[in-house]
């Protein structure tokens, strides 16, 4: 029942694409499917990168290659941002927050004052949702709220970014925990 995100499936079609004709997608930059333009050229990065990698023999590695962790960020903010609005308001915002606390079970009131929480320090308004960037922020540098450590592992975000999500938030285990 459950299905990947547009970016998941973007990213596996740019994997499968990288895969078969041993060529970078970075440059197909015609057809985004929805996503937006730096969305879509960051999954493609980050599936070439990906490939080199596992034809070399190799897991890539953020500290070598920067783009990697940019990638990974913009690729778990598509997978959030289900409807592609560019921001992530209270409801998208949920499902990162639960599987950040290992937590399906989280109070509406609690969450709603997180969530302000989290907006604020973003410079964000809640009534709009959080951008990438502020996004960027909570996951690269963490929060200073009462209930969540937003900072995420390169490990974690890549999970996100290939729609390994849906499973890990259904299953209630963090991504960083064996399964």
């Amino acid at each position: 029942k459950e299905h990947p995100s547009m970016a998941g499936s973007y990213l596996t079609a740019a994997v499968v694409y990288a895969t078969l004709w041993r060529r970078s997608p970075e440059g197909l930059g015609g057809f985004t499917a929805g996503l937006p333009a730096a969305v879509a050229l960051e999954l493609r990065k980050l599936a070439w990168e990906t490939c080199q990698a596992w034809n070399q023999g190799s897991q890539p590695n953020p500290q070598t290659a920067p783009s990697t962790r940019a990638s990974l960020v913009a690729a778990a903010f598509a997978a959030l941002d289900t409807n592609r609005s560019e921001s992530l308001d209270l409801m998208k915002m949920r499902p990162f927050a639960e599987f950040l606390l290992d937590d399906k079970t989280l109070l509406d009131d609690v969450w709603n004052e997180e969530y302000q929480g989290l907006c604020s320090q973003v410079g964000a308004d809640p009534s709009k949702g959080i951008s990438q960037e502020g996004f960027r922020t909570l996951v690269d540098q963490g929060s200073r709220s009462l209930l969540l450590s937003t900072h995420c592992s390169d490990e974690e975000l890549q999970q996100l970014a290939e729609g390994v999500a849906a499973a890990t938030f259904s299953s209630g285990t963090k991504a960083s925990e064996p399964q």
